[in-house]
């Protein structure tokens, strides 16, 4: 007569027929490996595991990287997160979470018991595509959810995975029709599309939705039409493939209505500066503007919002004091190198933080002091 198996004489079946393979991996080695770390659990080179090694490793609250298992059952994906199930609004463990890109498909049982997973991240960079109701499925991960080898996503899979509301990474995208753009606006969190590499006025309208952070960084190139699409999203763009910017493009996206970021900007001329300084977003990100007249930073200066103009070296005494005047908030001059003692002073006039290298800043305290110094030998 047979008898069922209690847990305790299937793990130790399942540990004894592991014996074989080097590559599977046991609840010996997880347990050894915890008992040398203190944070992190790196375990790549296995290409499956036992149910007892899900089981361990479900009752660790860190990272764990397993991004070499290429499969797992029904019984690994819920034994993987039975210890820690997930409820929305739950606070997630500080810095936990798994790397799972080793799976090239994610059965719909497996997307069920992963969303209940608690950590803060859940990397499956392995899947090019996934099913519809995988998606759904996953979208209610509670963490972040990085999935940068899909390379094919329906309106339907795209919608189902906006249901996550938190960082939703998707740069394996190459393309991004309409349909998806509009399924992927109803998401709620920070949502990376790094891997598209272009824009129809169309797309963009319809991601412009989207109420979060939004990065596009991959697009080269943008028409003012384009730019024009965006200025009804409210929320942070990011740009930072673009290399060029006209004066038309500068324009269009002034329009914009939240924080944008175009710090791949090299060059810009007079008008477009002048334009961009009246972008309505409040957050303006120059980071990698360097070939710039002393006139342009000074139409820059009078932007209504934070600004970051890190890779600017030099700037005249003229233009310090526009630059003191800016009174949108934080002005980040970090790459600023070279300025007079009167520049320096008229810096530190600067009424909200100003970020600039310790040593420039150390100079213009330096000098402020000094012509505080003279001033009053004069008055005495």
């Amino acid at each position: 007569m047979k008898t069922k198996k209690t847990e305790k004489t299937q793990d130790q079946d399942e540990e004894c027929d592991s014996k074989q393979n080097a590559k599977i991996l046991t609840a010996a080695i997880v347990l050894a490996e915890l008992s040398e770390k203190l944070s992190g659990l790196y375990l790549p080179t296995y290409e499956s595991m036992t149910v007892a090694a899900a089981r361990e490793i479900s009752r660790y609250g860190e990272y764990v990287d397993l991004s070499d298992i290429s499969s797992m059952t029904d019984e690994i994906y819920r034994a993987l997160v039975r210890k820690i199930p997930h409820h929305r609004g739950q606070e997630l463990y500080s810095g936990s979470g798994m790397n799972l890109s080793g799976l090239k498909s994610l059965p719909v049982n497996g997307a069920r018991a992963l969303s209940k997973y608690a950590g803060n991240d859940l990397v499956l960079n392995g899947l090019n595509q996934i099913s519809i109701e995988s998606a759904k499925a996953l979208g209610r991960f509670g963490g972040n959810l990085r999935l940068n080898g899909i390379i094919r996503l329906s309106a339907e899979a795209a919608a189902g995975l906006a249901n996550n509301q938190k960082r939703l990474t998707l740069k394996g995208l190459k393309e991004l029709t309409p349909e998806v753009a509009q399924s992927l606006s109803k998401h709620q969190g920070r949502l990376a599309l790094s891997g598209v590499e272009s824009l129809t006025p169309e797309t963009a309208r319809a991601i412009s939705a989207h109420s979060g952070r939004i990065s596009l960084n991959g697009i080269s190139e943008c028409t003012a039409e384009t730019a024009m699409a965006f200025s009804n999203h409210r929320g942070h763009l990011g740009l930072a493939g673009l290399k060029h910017c006209d004066d038309a493009l500068a324009q269009a996206f002034a329009g914009h209505a939240g924080p944008l970021s175009l710090s791949g900007i090299r060059s810009l001329s007079e008008q477009a500066a002048g334009y961009l300084a009246k972008h309505r977003g409040r957050q303006l990100s120059l980071a990698r503007l360097s070939k710039v007249s002393q006139e342009a930073i000074q139409l820059l200066a009078q932007y209504d919002g934070e600004l970051t103009l890190n890779r600017i070296v030099e700037i005249s005494d003229e233009t310090a004091e526009a630059l003191a005047k800016h009174r949108g908030g934080i002005l980040s001059l970090y790459g600023l190198r070279k300025l007079s003692a009167k520049a320096a002073s008229s810096l530190m006039y600067h009424v909200r933080p100003l970020l600039v290298h310790p040593e420039v800043y150390a100079f213009m305290e330096h000098s402020w002091r000094e012509q505080k110094r003279k001033s009053n030998c004069k008055s005495s």
